[in-house]
């Protein structure tokens, strides 16, 4: 079943002052920029930086070819409030769906990112990961729900992640209608948690004890890149492996 075009957006934020290296991937990750711009807006915050940092990032050009973006500054409240209040911007303005992405997220073996944007417009779902697809989780074609092209989108729950040794639910990209999100995927206790990892773990838990849709397709279309921030433990492999896919030579260093 098949649903009309529905006005969707996409919410992306950074924090501190020491990212910059994922804006320069940014700057050249084209297919990620073609397919924000495929959609109505972007919410893109920056939380906890410098007004002298943020200046500097929003020269990148990644900003300046992004077509529909408004960009919000969070300071001194805890990552969970700013994203309540960035939830609650989208609300207001009327959104249907949103597309969530971490600053470190790249495109990675995408398929054709045009066919994966029609379906985020017009299939019947409410949560989709677009991290993950049908093989990871060991689906087969009897879970169908939607095909546009050569992508396909299949029906699953956070069980089916948990069984696979995945968190239930996670901070990992996904497009998701507003009106699920804040009733079945993020409670009140997500919004009081200290900082992200408290968050996501608390998500983690919550879903797990209550289960919920959580579809995905046949392609991982996205992959977040661990270079920066906490959980760096595999960063200069991950550096080498967005240089080789962007032909560019970018380290920690030159930044």
């Amino acid at each position: 079943m098949n649903a009309p075009h529905r006005k969707i957006c996409i919410s992306i934020q950074t924090y501190s002052d020491n990212r910059e290296i994922l804006f320069r991937f940014h700057d050249v990750d084209k297919e990620l920029i073609d397919f924000f711009n495929s959609f109505d807006k972007v919410f893109f915050s920056f939380h906890n930086c410098s007004e002298a940092y943020q200046t500097r990032m929003l020269q990148h050009s990644f900003f300046k070819e992004l077509k529909n973006v408004e960009i919000i500054t969070y300071t001194s409240i805890p990552y969970p409030q700013t994203f309540l209040k960035t939830l609650l911007q989208c609300w207001r303005e009327g959104f249907e769906y949103l597309l969530f992405f971490q600053d470190d997220v790249f495109t990675y073996r995408p398929g054709n990112l045009s066919e994966l944007a029609h379906i985020l417009k017009t299939a019947d779902y409410n949560f989709l990961s677009l991290e993950t697809n049908h093989e990871d989780l060991h689906l087969g074609q009897d879970r169908t729900i939607s095909k546009y092209g050569d992508t396909i989108m299949y029906k699953a729950t956070s069980k089916d992640y948990s069984a696979r040794g995945m968190y239930a639910c996670d901070d990992g990209a996904y497009a998701g209608a507003l009106e699920f999100l804040m009733g079945k995927v993020y409670s009140h206790g997500y919004f009081q948690c200290k900082n992200i990892c408290d968050a996501e773990n608390f998500m983690n838990d919550f879903v797990t004890n209550n289960p919920i849709e959580r579809y995905c397709t046949n392609y991982r279309s996205f992959k977040r890149y661990n270079i920066v921030g906490q959980n760096t433990w595999n960063k200069y492999n991950d550096i080498r492996e967005l240089n080789t896919r962007f032909y560019t030579s970018y380290s920690l260093t030159n930044t």
